[in-house]
This record gives C-alpha cells, structure tokens and sequence, in this order.
C-alpha cells in the first residue's frame, strides 16, 4: 500500500507512521503556466502503432524507478510527442482536468483565489470555480534534448485551449532538474507553497525490504 502525505501535514504523517507506513521519497510541484500558448507544428499525437516504442522509451528511462505504472499511458490517445526531423525527441502524456479551488494555503493562496481571478489578462490563469489544466506524466525526453520540453508542453496546452500544466515528480527526478535549471515556468508556480509530499509505503506478507529511490507518479493518483 502507498500513499503520498505533504509534509507539513504531521499529523497525519504521524498517524501513518504508527500504522507502519515508512517514507521512501518525497515529490515536487512543478506548475507550469503561460498565458498564451505558443503553437507548435512539430507537437502531434502518437500513432496506435508507435505506442510500444514509446514505452520501451518510458521503461528505459524509468529503469531504476519504483512504482512504475505505465498503464494510463496514451490514455484516451492523449500521448504527445514532438518530433525533430522526423525523430522523436521529447513526449508526455496529458490528462484534461477540472478543479474546483475552495480554499489555498498562505498568501499565495489567497492571491491566486481572490487576486488573480479579477485582473485582465491575468485571469486567464486560474478561474477557481472552474480551474481546467493538464495534469502531466510519463515524461520521456532523448538524452541531450532538453530544450524541446517546454515547446511540447506549450503546444500541447494550445491543443487543449489551457494555459497551465501540474506535475509532480520525484526530488531526484532527472526531469525536475531540467525544470529547475530552465525556470521561466510561469506565474503560477511562484505562488505555490513549495512544500514537498511524501510518497509512504507499507508492505503486507513480503519479506523483502521496503525500496528507496526514485519514484514515478501517476497524474491518476495526484488529481
């Protein structure tokens, strides 16, 4: 069993403690956002017929993650890819989602609630009642071809006519680094709390040891 806990929530992280669930990673935020996405002619859906290819890419890339599950890959023929040359070079797959945001934490919290959603133009970003977005996984991008992650996720917030994009990675993600190192990943993500999750796990009738590592995230189990 697993679950993931933010870690500011101690009394919850304490009670899964007691029931014998133990911390093997801990997961970050990244909230991407532009307020007017680019196009990109190079961004398309994936063929039935290059799915296995692509997984072959996930399960390489993923080969020392734990909790792989590549099962809501290409989920309602959602999985984009960019291609350059012909040759894919980055892909992710995209989950539409509707939120309706009652209540944020901290100050940034309260601007995206009650700020944001009555300037012009910046409301564009976030209408609480009606929050729609992208909640993104099974990021795959070729060695060496990091600067064609943020041309796929901004054609791919054009395809859906949104302007933001949530994904939750691992800390020691390969891809979180790419993201930190960029930046520019919009105004949305400076008014997120920052607080990192923890991924919990408890075994049942196994004697081999808990895993620690990286672990992959499924956009199914942070939506």
């Amino acid at each position: 069993m697993y679950s993931y806990i933010e870690e500011n929530n101690t009394r919850s992280l304490n009670i899964s403690q007691k029931l014998g669930f133990s911390s093997i990673t801990t997961l970050e935020t990244v909230l991407f956002s532009r307020l007017y996405p680019k196009e990109d002619n190079r961004v398309t859906r994936i063929d039935e017929v290059e799915l296995p290819a692509i997984l072959e890419k996930l399960k390489s890339q993923n080969a020392h993650t734990i909790l792989r599950n590549f099962e809501n890959i290409n989920y309602q023929n959602n999985y984009f890819v960019l291609k350059e040359n012909g040759r894919i070079v980055a892909g992710l797959q995209a989950n539409p989602t509707r939120w309706k945001i009652v209540e944020m934490e901290g100050i940034g919290g309260k601007i995206l609630l009650n700020v944001l959603p009555h300037i012009p133009i910046l409301k564009r970003l976030i209408n609480p009642q009606k929050y729609e977005f992208l909640a993104i996984e099974g990021i795959f991008v070729e060695y060496g071809s990091g600067e064609f992650l943020y041309p796929l996720i901004e054609g791919v917030l054009h395809h859906f006519s949104v302007t933001s994009a949530l994904i939750e990675l691992d800390s020691k993600s390969p891809i979180l680094e790419m993201f930190k190192k960029k930046q520019n990943l919009g105004l949305l993500n400076a008014f997120k709390n920052g607080v990192k999750t923890h991924v919990m796990i408890k075994s049942f009738h196994c004697d081999l040891p808990i895993p620690h590592g990286e672990s992959y995230v499924s956009a199914f189990d942070f939506t």
